[in-house]
């Protein structure tokens, strides 16, 4: 919240308008942040959230009066001709060995590495899954430039590649395009983030959520894909298994799986340019 707060309190002290654009909103329970919230949205010029909850939750719970209109996350604009050449072309040549295998993303390895009991079961049957599977080349990334990142991919790829017999890429982080331009390429993903999961469904690949935000199942609800997305804490050996069950027999899909919301949830995230252009004019 605090990325918003500051920002928010410069525009004002200033008298700039100020937008929120496609944010995520609740549950809240700090009072001091609520009422902060609260009134740097009653003086903001346009707001807009990305879902129903979040509506219900700045409306209802933290009683905003601004008007606030439902769009979508803007990343959900996002298209493949978005992405620089640039970026794709640094990804090609990190994936140039394996350009025509079928390619299983591990997004997160940082997340996967906490060595718990849930954590463990799903670095196992990831590895049981690829023993058999010797023809689909795992490939570990994460989102996040930092030394301890950069080396939470590499022992995660490491472990993979030792227990399965099977070699696992690590591919570092080199920025949002590039990242953007990885997921493209994966048959399918596997991820415990929420904006991994949106790009997989921008380019019609099959993702296998293992949520860590309450806030991440709401986007799977949303695209009506609710049994790809579970909570770390509702999760068993018994899901784990049919989860990456399901995300191996996706790798082998010929077409994209999209769907009938793709083109209407696209339109209504385009929505939000219109929002900042209208800023940008006042």
């Amino acid at each position: 919240m605090f990325k918003y707060i500051l920002p928010a309190e410069f525009c004002i002290l200033h008298e700039i308008p100020y937008c929120f654009v496609g944010i995520e909103a609740g549950p809240l329970s700090n009072l001091i942040i609520r009422h902060e919230i609260r009134r740097l949205i009653d003086n903001s010029s346009i707001c807009s959230v990305r879902n129903e909850e979040s509506h219900d939750f700045l409306k209802i719970d933290l009683e905003v009066r601004k008007y606030i209109e439902i769009t979508l996350d803007p990343i959900l604009s996002i298209s493949m001709e978005d992405i620089p050449v640039k970026s794709m072309e640094r990804v090609e040549d990190r994936l140039k060995d394996i350009k025509n295998s079928r390619i299983i993303g591990i997004h997160h390895p940082p997340q996967l590495l906490q060595n718990t009991d849930i954590t463990n079961i799903i670095i196992d049957s990831i590895i049981c899954h690829l023993k058999t599977h010797s023809d689909i080349v795992p490939v570990v990334f994460s989102d996040f430039g930092f030394t301890s990142t950069h080396n939470a991919t590499n022992e995660l790829a490491a472990r993979i590649s030792n227990e399965s017999g099977i070699k696992c890429l690590s591919i570092p982080f080199e920025g949002v395009w590039e990242l953007v331009a990885l997921i493209s390429k994966m048959s399918s993903l596997l991820t415990t983030k929420l904006h991994a999961g949106m790009i997989a469904y921008l380019f019609g690949i099959y993702c296998e959520s293992f949520a860590i935000h309450i806030k991440t199942p709401r986007f799977y609800k949303l695209i009506g894909r609710d049994d790809q997305c579970h909570h770390f804490k509702d999760l068993d050996r018994y899901l784990i298994h049919e989860k990456v069950s399901r995300l191996f027999k996706s790798a082998y899909q010929s077409e994209k799986c999209f769907d009938d919301n793709y083109k209407l949830l696209k339109k209504v995230s385009l929505r939000n340019r219109d929002i900042i252009g209208s800023l940008i004019r006042q």
